[in-house]
């Protein structure tokens, strides 16, 4: 069964998106299928909007997993993030509650509280639930990033809950004590070199940068 994995695109964070994508395929025990997107913004990053638009994209049908990506890494077999679909609810999250420690993030950017922060920054999406047909590029061009990001636009009963740890926000307190997904959401550790699991982020550029030495031979094939 392939796992449809939508992970949201910022040029400022390009290798973010690139370990990322290492970080689920080596450790994926099915198949994953990544589908990089970016698109309106009214936030911090190039695809603050764009993920509501993944039931869009699947035509409505099916189920999709959206994560923010580019500050992410997956420490964990995604399948068993695919594994928890709840066919009842719309979308699962990881229901945060939490005021940040970092007033600004990275470029200097403000880092502001408020209501479901960081809900939609990890979600496990029912396409086909009817909850999301209200949802299309047309209509979302009339709404606001509060209203989506707070999951306004359906009922709170078809909002599941995920387990802490598939959307652990680095050095923020109120979290999973282990991390199957670590999320950056300051910043990469690029940026911010002493934050918690910097080093295992750094061994997943280095394994993902690896190639076997090879010499091509020379012409008596030596």
């Amino acid at each position: 069964e392939m796992i449809n994995l939508f992970v949201g695109q910022d040029p400022r964070e390009a290798v973010g998106l690139s370990v990322f994508a290492h970080s689920v395929w080596s450790r994926a025990s099915q198949p994953v299928s990544i589908t990089p997107i970016s698109g309106r913004t009214d936030g911090t990053n190039a695809f603050t909007l764009a993920r509501f638009l993944v039931p869009h994209h699947m035509n409505y049908q099916g189920w999709a997993i959206w994560a923010d990506g580019s500050d992410m890494l997956c420490l964990a077999d995604i399948a068993e993030l695919w594994a928890l679909r709840d066919n009842f609810k719309a979308v699962q999250v990881v229901k945060h509650d939490y005021k940040t420690r970092f007033p600004v993030k990275y470029l200097g950017q403000p880092n502001l509280d408020y209501p479901r922060k960081n809900w939609s920054s990890l979600m496990l999406i029912n396409c086909g639930h009817f909850a999301w047909r209200q949802i299309t590029p047309e209509s979302m061009a009339e709404m606001s990033g509060s209203v989506m990001h707070r999951f306004e636009f359906m009922k709170d009963e078809h909002i599941g809950e995920l387990p802490k740890e598939w959307n652990h926000i680095v050095d923020e307190p109120n979290q999973s004590a282990t991390a199957k997904i670590a999320h950056f959401s300051i910043g990469l550790p690029v940026w911010y070199p002493d934050c918690s699991f910097a080093k295992e982020w750094h061994q997943e550029r280095a394994s993902m940068l690896y190639y076997q030495q090879w010499s091509q031979p020379t012409e008596d094939g030596k």
